[in-house]
């Protein structure tokens, strides 16, 4: 009775801190959205409904279509800089999708220790900046030292490596939402045969 006592127990603290995470998504969605959630949304989802199929050969070009490298990008702009320039010279052109929409092979080679660290150098080859402040032969070592490429290069760094975080986690989504319905399954079993099983038949003494 104690042990069933504080499962019951364990699981009201979790039922609490996904209440409580939902409650916190809800306003995020909300703040992307920028109105309130449509509550006409289905309520139970597929497996396959869930994760949406993703071809293989997807380029890395996408990714310039992410918001923060959008921002990078007009800072750089502003900066006097040549985007076409930057892309060349800080995004890899690689496939970002394998088959079954699972992360390539060379995406996982930019992170090839494992430890999410850029293993990717970038190398350029022209310049970045044109115009009259800036001299059209600046070298690379003056370039680093810019604020608006550095943080342009870490907005891409962080751009490949959470796409390879997401590609990474799809391939596990699946398996853990079986494995979660096959356990409250299971703890519902016990529960379920007591209700349909017959009474247990009275005796006399």
């Amino acid at each position: 009775m104690r042990q069933a006592e504080s499962l019951v127990d364990a699981a009201r603290a979790s039922l609490a801190q996904y209440q409580r995470q939902l409650s916190q998504d809800l306003h995020a969605l909300t703040l992307v959205l920028g109105q309130s959630i449509p509550f006409d949304l289905p309520a139970v989802f597929d497996t396959e409904g869930v994760l949406a199929d993703l071809p293989a050969g997807l380029p890395s070009d996408l990714l310039t279509q992410r918001p923060d490298i959008m921002a990078a990008e007009h800072e750089l702009r502003a900066a006097n800089a040549n985007i076409g320039a930057a892309r060349a010279a800080f995004l890899p052109s690689i496939q970002l999708t394998g088959s079954g929409g699972t992360a390539s092979n060379r995406l996982g080679d930019l992170f090839s220790n494992g430890s999410g660290t850029w293993s990717f150098t970038p190398t350029i080859t022209v310049p970045l900046f044109t115009g009259g402040r800036n001299r059209a032969n600046l070298d690379l070592a003056h370039i680093e030292k810019n604020m608006a490429i550095a943080r342009y290069e870490l907005t891409i760094q962080t751009a490949f490596r959470e796409v390879s975080d997401a590609l990474n986690a799809r391939e596990t989504y699946g398996e853990q939402r079986s494995s979660q319905q096959a356990l409250v399954a299971a703890i519902r079993m016990p529960t379920n045969s007591l209700k349909c099983g017959s009474a247990p038949a009275s005796t006399t003494t």
